[in-house]
């Protein structure tokens, strides 16, 4: 499936490969549902494994991120930060406007 559909990139392909509803089913009997689960332990491993660093963190969104991101470059209170973003509106809440 191609990444391009009438002038729109897509993030990911639009396919499910049939594995999914058994990782849903999963989730729901260990009452893993959120936030997190085994599903993510063992995303972050085998992250953490394919690219060789000791740990990797998965969140939730854009914003949960660019929130590590300031708190693992200990950025203070004061730090000048700049963006590239369309949507600063995102750095505006993890910063506090």
């Amino acid at each position: 499936m191609s990444y391009h559909n009438n002038g729109r990139i897509w993030l990911s392909t639009l396919h499910m490969g049939g594995e999914e509803l058994s990782f849903i089913h999963d989730a729901f009997e260990n009452n893993w549902v959120a936030p997190v689960g085994d599903n993510v332990d063992g995303f972050e491993r085998d992250l953490s494994n394919y690219t060789g660093v000791e740990n990797a963190t998965a969140v939730t969104s854009g914003t949960a991120a660019i929130h590590l991101g300031l708190i693992v470059l200990d950025v203070k209170p004061g730090d000048v930060a700049k963006d590239q973003l369309k949507e600063v509106r995102a750095l505006q809440r993890v910063l506090g406007d």
